[in-house]
This record gives C-alpha cells, structure tokens and sequence, in this order.
C-alpha cells in the first residue's frame, strides 16, 4: 500500500496502484510522487512509475525495473541505478541517457539541487561503498566520503552530504567540496534520516517501526524536537512502514507498508 498526503489536503490518499506500490521519491513540493511496482502486476521485471499525489491522474510508466530512483528538482529527468549504469528517464518527450563509469557497482543515485550533479553510491572494484559526486553531462566521478559508508542525502545549498558508517552506524556531514566530517549526536538503532528541511539547518529523522515519529535534529545545537506523527490509520497485519519521504517544509509525505492478512496467531494465558 503507497499513501501519500498532497500539499493543502487535510486527509492521506491512498495511492496504490497495482500490488506492490513502493514509493521512491517525492518532489520537493509534494506534488508528484515516484515509485515502483514489483508484484506480480508489474510484470516479471517490475515497474517505475510518476504519479500525481493528489491522485488526479493515471501513473505512468516510465520505465521497467524497481530500481532505486530520483526525480530531478525541475522533475524533469529520473534518475535510475542499476548495478553497472545510471539510467536518466526523461519524463516527457526526449531521449534515456546512459552513464558508465568503469569498475563502479552502482547502488543508489541521488539529485543534488543544481539538477546538474548527482549523488551515487556505489562500490569500485575491491573496494567498499561510498558515495560519489558524478557530473550528468560527463567527466569522472569525485568521491566524497571515505570507503564504508552509505546512505545519500544532499543539503538544500548542495555543500554537504549525510553519509552513515556501515560499519560503526555513526552519522556525520561531509562537505562537497572537501574537508573534515562534521559528527552528529549518537542515534537509536531505529532511527532513519528521511531529509533535510528548507534551509539545511535541521534533519528530519524517523523514529519507529509502525508509527512512525518524524523528529527535527538542529544541525547547529544537536537539539532533537518532536515534529510529527505518520502512521497507518489501520494497522491491522502491518509489521513495519517500508519507505517513507518527506517534503522540506514537511507538510507533505509519501509512505508505503505490506499488509499480510494470511498468518493466523494463537495466544495463550489471556484473562
């Protein structure tokens, strides 16, 4: 299931379209959502697809493969990472691009703000991930965070990064441009980064399984406030939300979760 709640509404739609309705991406205004399909509805190779949040329009297809994926900021272009290419998607008329870079394993691709740059990560041969600034009109890519590290998040003014060490968990900021990481406070085991705000001063960070408490992490004080809640109106037969993005001024989300119906549970000892 894939539920959204679009700019000025009061109430989620729920936006599933076939089976397995996951959402990738949300644009910066909240108005169009990207996301995949990986059931048996989509086919044997799956489905990326755009959708209107607000659920006035038919997805379109745009491509096959549940690939990680992107919508550029002038949501223009959808970036998608397969393992040995970046694919770009135009979303009207134009043609697919293609990027290679040799002996990097592609595993996630991220816009910067310029929508002239992307943020990947991705694995050279031998080596472990880390993440990359890699130009879409060519040249080579630029690592910017050391081996070991994963996540991809980009600040509103495209100079630092969020990266997570793989091996440690720990959180930290990395400039672009080059220069020490900047360390965050130290974080739950359930927590996930889902953003930064409109002025890159604070992260949005999810907390939670099923219900899922958005909190606000200043990036100047490390102070940690409460901002919302976003959860299923029904949980019945849901272990977990899967995927979760958050507008900038955070009015706005997409989430999706797995409802399963078909397991039948005794408990004993009841009073």
């Amino acid at each position: 299931t894939m539920m959204c709640l679009a700019p000025g509404a009061s109430r989620e739609t729920d936006l599933t379209w076939l089976d397995f309705s996951e959402s990738l991406a949300l644009s910066a205004d909240g108005k169009d959502v990207l996301f995949s399909e990986r059931g048996a509805g989509a086919g044997a190779v799956g489905g990326t697809y755009l959708r209107k949040t607000d659920g006035s329009t038919a997805a379109v297809r745009l491509a096959d493969g549940w690939n990680s994926s992107d919508i550029s900021p002038d949501k223009k272009w959808v970036v998608q990472a397969w393992p040995d290419r970046l694919i770009l998607l135009p979303v009207g008329p134009g043609e697919t691009k293609t990027i290679r870079d040799k002996d990097l394993q592609y595993q996630k691709a991220t816009w910067f703000p310029d929508g002239r740059r992307l943020l990947v990560l991705a694995a050279d041969s031998g080596h472990g991930r880390r993440l990359y600034v890699r130009h879409v009109s060519g040249g080579p890519p630029r690592a910017v965070t050391p081996e070991g590290t994963e996540r991809a998040l980009v600040s509103p003014d495209g100079k630092l990064v969020f990266a997570a060490d793989s091996r440690t968990g720990k959180w930290a900021l990395y400039p672009v441009d080059g220069g020490e990481p900047r360390p965050l406070p130290e974080h739950g085991a359930i927590e996930e980064p889902v953003g930064f705000d409109e002025k890159g001063e604070n992260l949005y960070i999810a907390v939670g399984m099923l219900a899922q408490r958005i909190d606000r992490l200043n990036l100047a004080t490390g102070q940690r406030t409460f901002f919302r809640e976003i959860s299923p109106a029904d949980p019945t037969g849901v272990a977990a939300v899967a995927t979760i993005q958050l507008t900038p001024d955070g009015r706005s989300y997409c989430y999706s979760y797995m409802r399963s119906l078909s397991r039948l549970y005794v408990v004993e000892g009841l009073r």
